[in-house]
């Protein structure tokens, strides 16, 4: 799960950094955060992905 020391948005950076998308909507309900506006703005990042680099954000 998350490291210590380590913030949710960081892990998820991470996991998004390896292209690893599932696991990092799976993390967001994992923290109790999967609401669907939640997870509808992280789908929303997924996806500007492509055109964005993660440390413009």
């Amino acid at each position: 799960m998350v490291a210590r020391g380590r913030s949710i948005k960081d892990a998820l950076r991470d996991k998004i950094r390896r292209s690893d998308k599932i696991r990092a909507i799976n993390l967001l309900k994992s923290v109790n955060l999967g609401s669907v506006k939640v997870i509808h703005a992280q789908l929303s990042m997924l996806q500007r992905e492509k055109l964005l680099h993660l440390d413009e954000l």
